[in-house]
C-alpha cells in the first residue's frame, strides 16, 4: 500500500504531463481504495466501475468533461467500450453514435487511472497506453489494517472500529452456520470435493490430490 500513498499524493493527478496507470491484481488487492482515494482527493474526477454502461458513462463525460478519469475493473467492459477508450486516450476526442444518441466532444490533457483482475482481457493496444502497476493479494491482516488505517484518517475511534470488526466477524459465522450442511466423514468424494475447492484457492497442484491424499 505504500507506493499506492506515494502515488496518491504525487504530482500525478496535477501535473500536465499525460499519466495513464493501470493497477493490476487479483481481488483484496486495494486496487478499488486506490481509486476512491483518487475520487476523495480531486472531486472534479470520474469514477466508473465495470457495471456502468458505456451510455451512461459517455452521458457523464459529455456533461462534466473531467480530466480525471478512474474506472475499476476495466477487464469487465465490452470490447467495444475499450475500442473507443482507447481512440479517446490517442486523440482526446469522443465520437461514438449510437443508435438513439451521438456522441462528439474533446477532453484534452485528461488523465485515466484503471484497475483490471485479468490484464490479457484488454487488447495490447489499450494496455500500452498505460503504466502499469502489479500488486499482490492482501493476507485478510493486512486488509482490516488497512481499512482500520482509512476509517481513523476518518477521525473514526480505534475502539469503534474494533468494535465493528467483532460485530462484522459475528454476523458473518451466524450467517455460515445458518447456509451450512452436514457432511458424513463417510462421504469421501464430497470431502475431496471440498479440499479441492479450498487448496485451489491457494494455488496447490491439481496433483497433491491424483496422489489420493487427503
Amino acid at each position: 500500500m505504500k507506493d499506492i500513498r506515494i502515488l496518491r499524493t504525487s504530482w500525478t493527478l496535477e501535473t500536465d504531463e499525460n499519466y495513464n496507470l493501470l493497477l493490476v491484481g487479483p481481488p483484496a488487492s486495494s486496487k478499488t481504495l486506490f481509486l476512491q482515494g483518487i475520487s476523495e482527493i480531486r472531486k472534479d474526477g470520474v469514477y466508473f466501475d465495470g457495471s456502468n454502461t458505456t451510455s451512461r458513462i459517455l452521458d457523464l463525460l459529455e456533461k462534466e468533461r473531467s480530466k480525471i478519469i478512474c474506472i475499476d475493473e476495466l477487464d469487465k467492459m465490452s470490447k467495444p467500450f475499450q475500442n473507443q477508450l482507447l481512440n479517446f486516450m490517442e486523440s482526446g476526442r469522443i465520437d461514438v453514435e449510437q443508435q438513439k444518441k451521438q456522441y462528439h466532444f474533446e477532453i484534452k490533457g485528461a488523465k485515466m487511472f484503471a484497475t483490471c483482475n485479468e490484464i490479457n482481457r484488454l487488447s495490447k493496444p489499450l494496455q500500452s497506453r498505460f503504466r502499469k502497476l502489479f500488486l499482490p493479494r492482501y493476507t485478510e491482516e493486512q486488509f482490516l489494517h488497512e481499512k482500520a488505517e482509512d476509517l481513523i484518517n476518518k477521525h473514526v475511534h480505534p475502539t469503534l472500529i474494533l468494535d465493528g470488526y467483532y460485530a462484522a466477524s459475528e454476523h458473518a459465522l451466524k450467517l455460515l452456520q445458518k447456509i451450512a450442511i452436514k457432511v458424513a466423514v463417510e462421504d469421501k468424494e464430497l470431502l475431496m470435493k471440498i479440499a479441492r475447492t479450498s487448496m485451489y484457492s491457494k494455488l496447490v497442484s491439481e496433483a497433491y490430490f491424483k496422489s489420493n491424499r487427503c
